[in-house]
């Protein structure tokens, strides 16, 4: 049957409200109760109790449900206070999402493109326009992800916590999924402090190393500061691809320990620098430019022999065991004046000076007395000088004599002055004996003579005078061409 009942006006149950249809909907007045309204569109100024379903968008003043409350759209000029809400769509909020009760707890959305957090009405959080997540402060420091600002400079800003108080990573980069290539952790039971790449503490054993990525082949190392107040160095030269997590065998390579002592090679040095290799003959420390080649090195044979080497192969300087010296090719050369050999050690108490400050031989040709001259050929002497003294020895042949001019006293030039005199070591009397094989007018026969040799304090030259066949202490006019002298003396300077 077809039919239809057309009602202006429906009173509540509650007789408090009135329910009123018209041609464009439902108005409802006062407080009505109802278990279910439903409608394609809506405008309501106030709800309380029940569940409203909406097909369209639902507006109103006030809202209160202790229900679901469940729509495509709602827009609410006043507070609105449920159980619980569920929206298929946006829920668009203006600034801040406070929690009930405590005002002061509060995520906010204060400018475009940021997110903050906020409890006892402070920002403790931020997310801003660039996606850096900033702690403590809305100051930015750079372009950094994460920014964690404190206050309080006596302890830590960021603090990581594990099931252990040590024996855990604190830091690690992303590399995979389960893996890290460069790490910061905390040892087992030492709790000292680990850098490390390819590895990562042990969470067993203190001073031990597990795998951190099994992508590709490497060598571990690990920089270690230790609660022994050490630091040191561990590495392995076996290159391999160990799965993630097992153990890594490690060698420590070097330690400076707590009281500054450097070892290299071993974890006791027993010195400030102490370099030592197992199972090694030498042990060196190596000294170039760029050149790499063209370099020194410093070391220790195992027999107990220190000695310099170049380029690695030439030995040059030995010290052995028993404390002999060898410079095994090249001279010793001391570079300052005064300063030599010292052999005070078994000096006699009534010596004056041990000390061997010079060494010098060579040859010149010595200055003559006027009138003489020299055969070319045999105009050299050969000279010594030890220290202070100087020995002189060697054959002169002269040539031409000059009668005009010649000097009643014969002469012969010094390498070095003769000393001054305050010691009487310093005379040269008689000091050495040579011969002499006179040519000249006033020789007192053919045939070599005995002869001597004078020189004064700080003279450059000793006088000849003969000693046959009677002491004669002018005898220039003796030489002549061919005439030769046969030297053999010693002296000393200052």
């Amino acid at each position: 049957m077809a039919s239809e009942i057309r009602v202006d006006k429906i009173n509540s149950l509650s007789g408090v409200g009135t329910v009123t249809l018209s041609p464009t909907g439902v108005d409802i007045a006062g407080i009505t109760t109802a278990a279910t309204l439903r409608a394609t569109t809506g405008i309501v100024t106030s709800l309380t109790a029940g569940s409203l379903t909406s097909l369209g968008a639902v507006s109103g003043t006030t809202g209160t449900f202790s229900g679901a409350v469940s729509g495509t759209t709602g827009t609410f000029s006043a507070a609105v206070s449920g159980t619980t809400g569920t929206f298929t769509g946006d829920v668009d909020i203006a600034d801040k999402i406070v929690h009930t009760g405590d005002t002061n707890t509060a995520i906010r959305f204060p400018s475009a493109d940021t997110i903050t957090a906020e409890t006892g009405g402070s920002e403790r959080v931020r997310i801003d326009s660039s996606g850096r997540l900033l702690i403590g402060s809305t100051a930015k420091a750079g372009d950094s992800a994460l920014q964690v600002y404190t206050s309080d400079q006596l302890h830590p800003a960021i603090r990581v916590h594990s099931p252990n108080s040590n024996g855990f990573t604190l830091f690690g980069d992303a590399y995979q999924t389960d893996e890290t290539q460069i790490n910061f952790g905390i040892s087992y039971s030492s709790a000292s402090l680990v850098i490390s790449q390819g590895c990562k503490v042990s969470t067993s054993s203190d001073d031990a190393y597990v795998s951190s990525q099994d992508s590709y082949s490497t060598k571990p190392n690990v920089f270690r500061v230790d609660t022994d107040g050490s630091f040191s160095f561990l590495n392995t030269n076996t290159s391999a691809t160990t799965t993630t997590d097992s153990a890594v065998s490690l060698t420590e390579r070097m330690r400076l320990t707590s009281s500054g002592d450097l070892g290299l090679g071993t974890a006791n040095p027993s010195d400030n620098i102490h370099i030592s290799e197992s199972g090694a003959t030498n042990n060196y420390i190596r000294f170039s430019n760029s050149n790499v080649s063209n370099g020194w090195s410093v070391g220790a044979q195992s027999g107990g022999r220190f000695q310099i080497v170049q380029n690695g192969v030439a030995d040059r300087f030995f010290i052995e065991s028993d404390g002999n010296v060898t410079v095994n090719s090249g001279n010793l050369i001391i570079g300052t004046s005064g300063k030599g050999i010292d052999f005070s050690a078994g000096a006699d108490s009534a010596s004056t000076s041990n000390l061997l400050d010079e060494y010098e031989e060579g040859e010149y040709t010595p200055a003559l007395s006027s009138g003489q001259t020299l055969n070319s050929s045999y105009d050299r002497l050969r000279y010594t000088k030890i220290g202070r003294q100087v020995s002189i020895t060697g054959q002169l042949v002269f040539g031409a004599y000059n009668s005009g001019s010649f000097s009643s006293t014969f002469t012969i030039g010094l390498p070095f002055n003769n000393g001054d005199g305050g010691d009487r070591s310093e005379y040269l009397y008689h000091a050495g004996i040579g011969y002499f094989n006179p040519t000249g007018s006033s020789s007192p026969s053919s045939g070599y003579q005995a002869i001597g040799f004078y020189a004064a304090a700080n003279s450059s030259h000793v006088s000849v005078f003969a000693i046959n066949p009677n002491t004669d202490t002018t005898i220039g006019n003796w030489v002549g061409s061919g005439s030769d002298v046969w030297v053999n003396l010693t002296y000393f300077t200052d």
